[in-house]
């Protein structure tokens, strides 16, 4: 990976601005094969800047994640719907995740502890709508998107950007922070649909259970 990126790097800078297709592309293809974006975003930074650095590995993560749940949406969201067929309880908690979707995509984007790749995979089995994916996935991925950038945007060579010897910065800082403020808002979030939707599920048990006998 690091010597593919070298090469990269080093082509991109005799070609300019037409490499921004090309990095877009490797965002497509490394977030489908499963290959960590990090050190990609940097190389964007240390080719491009902060500035068009950040449009380009925006686009590129938001097309991968997208490639991802489309994958995820074609192959698996039939089987687990048939899966689904009978079993109320799973029914109704996918049907209050859909619900959310918007607000879980979010708060799961800026958290560390849920994989970027998997997990857009796995969204894409679930009644969480395209729509609601997209742009959650773009608003909740940009702050570190923009760190990573920046991180390869103020290296001197790209060696040095991803190595991570440098002490961390406020906003490295700050992100950790928002990073496990986000996981504690989705494990919090996560919980109260889970309930929600086995309160939706039992209520109906119990007020027929309440229902005095017809004659």
């Amino acid at each position: 990976m690091q010597q593919w990126l070298d090469a990269l790097v080093e082509w991109s800078q005799s070609v300019g601005v037409w490499a921004v297709p090309v990095f877009i592309g490797a965002y497509v293809l490394g977030t489908v094969l499963f290959i960590p974006g990090s050190l990609l975003t940097i190389a964007v930074g240390f080719v491009f800047g902060l500035g068009l650095g950040s449009v380009t590995a925006s686009l590129g993560s938001v097309a991968g994640a997208s490639c991802a749940f489309a994958i995820g949406r074609a192959l698996g969201r039939q089987r687990v719907e048939r899966w689904l067929h009978g079993r109320e309880r799973f029914g109704r908690l996918d049907g209050a995740l859909g619900e959310q979707g918007f607000a879980v995509v979010f708060w799961s984007r800026l958290t560390p502890a849920i994989p970027f790749n998997l997990f857009s995979y796995f969204l894409g089995v679930t009644r969480v709508t395209f729509r609601d994916f997209l742009f959650a996935s773009w608003v909740g991925m940009l702050p570190g998107t923009i760190l990573y950038v920046a991180l390869g945007a103020g290296a001197r060579s790209f060696a040095d950007a991803v190595s991570g010897s440098k002490e961390p910065s406020p906003l490295q800082t700050t992100l950790l922070v928002v990073g496990i403020v986000a996981t504690l808002a989705l494990t919090v979030l996560l919980t109260r649909i889970a309930r929600r939707s086995l309160a939706t599920l039992e209520a109906p048990e119990e007020s027929s259970e309440a229902r005095p006998p017809e004659n």
